[in-house]
């Protein structure tokens, strides 16, 4: 459907604010095809059904039995037989049809607020993970500085000529730091 078609449709499903409209517009539109869909199953009826809804190349004279295919009155027909529907509808049936849009959409809120928690609490995780890495990758190059000035210190004052080798045998010691720390401290 064009935009200049779709604008008054939308228009009234959006100043109604009666969430019973759109029901009554799926019948409507079903019904302009009701006798083509009640001879069809399976998947031949899931196609036409998708064809239906998404106007998937379905001409509109189909719709609206015009013969110009022009479909400008395609809308106000399905409004006019939307309203048809909806004031011979007894208002009980009306009203388990608003409560059951209210609480489809009340279950889709909660679910998309569940779903929004679980990215929100993986995002934090994450974020979590990458500052507890960044922390330990800093603590270890703090331990590893350290046990070098250590080790700087102890061949200064015990062994000065292999003062040039502390880089080698950090490298030596690398990933068994502990190790190397625990023979400094003895």
């Amino acid at each position: 459907l064009d935009h200049d078609n779709l604008l008054p449709l939308w228009d009234h499903i959006l100043t109604t604010g009666d969430s019973a409209w759109k029901f009554f517009l799926a019948i409507s539109v079903l019904e302009k095809r009701s006798d083509v869909l009640l001879m069809l199953t399976g998947e031949e009826l899931r196609k036409e059904l998708e064809e239906l809804f998404h106007f998937n190349e379905t001409p509109v004279d189909s719709f609206v039995g015009s013969t110009d295919g022009s479909g400008d009155h395609m809308i106000p027909e399905w409004l006019s037989m939307s309203k048809s529907l909806i004031e011979c509808t007894p208002s009980s049936v009306i009203e388990l049809l608003r409560s059951a849009d209210d609480r489809a959409v009340a279950n889709a809120i909660k679910l998309r607020q569940i779903q929004m928690e679980k990215e929100l609490q993986a995002q934090a995780d994450a974020h979590e993970a990458a500052l507890k890495k960044e922390r330990d990758e800093r603590d270890a190059e703090e331990k590893k500085a350290e046990i070098k000035a250590r080790l700087t210190a102890y061949y200064r004052k015990h062994n000065p000529e292999k003062i040039d080798t502390v880089d080698q045998i950090l490298k030596l010691f690398d990933g068994r730091i502990g190790v190397l720390n625990e023979k400094l401290k003895k």
